[in-house]
């Protein structure tokens, strides 16, 4: 860990939550905005065409991305890490990394995946590699992401210290009990 002391930290990361959390986007600011048929005139309503696919053609398919528990164990292995330890040091049963390991299409929650990235001691590439494999992305409106976010870009894994900044941020901890 850096030569700074936990308030250092804790105070860190907590003005970097702070400037980057955006609870409510407001409309005008949204990248993709829904609009209602009811919303075009009579004569500028959008239109759909469907074409019809000859038989010897075929329609592009898309390769799915690496699951979780594909992108997990690469991770895995390519740091080195110890199964057993790694998953008793985040506090996951055993029988959910079974099932994570057997299961190609589990989805974990959140929660776990934050405590792999922390736990793992991912860098900013692999952690969205591993959140993207469980159908997340950092979340501009979420302040637990943020939190794990800056934690990452700023190499603090400290269980303990996330857990603290997470509590000083009015947010679950991941490690311990409120």
């Amino acid at each position: 860990m850096t030569p700074f002391n936990r308030d250092y930290w804790i105070q860190h990361i907590t003005r970097l939550v702070n400037r980057d959390y955006r609870p409510h986007l407001d409309e005008s600011q949204a990248l993709l905005k829904e609009q209602s048929v009811d919303d075009f005139d009579k004569d500028e309503k959008p239109t759909i065409v469907y074409k019809q696919v000859i038989n010897e053609f075929k329609l592009p398919t898309f390769k799915k991305g690496k699951t979780f528990s594909q992108v997990l164990f690469d991770l895995i292995d390519k740091k080195g890490i110890d199964e057993v330890e790694l998953y008793q040091s985040i506090d996951i049963s055993r029988a959910l990394f079974s099932k994570i390991r057997t299961d190609d299409n589990y989805r974990p929650e959140r929660k776990t995946v934050y405590l792999f990235i922390i736990g793992m001691r991912l860098n900013m590439e692999e952690a969205i590699e591993l959140m993207k494999g469980a159908g997340y992305i950092f979340h501009s409106g979420d302040k637990t992401s943020w939190v794990i976010h800056h934690c990452i870009g700023n190499g603090l894994f400290n269980k303990s210290i996330v857990d603290e900044i997470l509590i000083h941020n009015q947010e679950n901890p991941l490690f311990s009990e409120k």
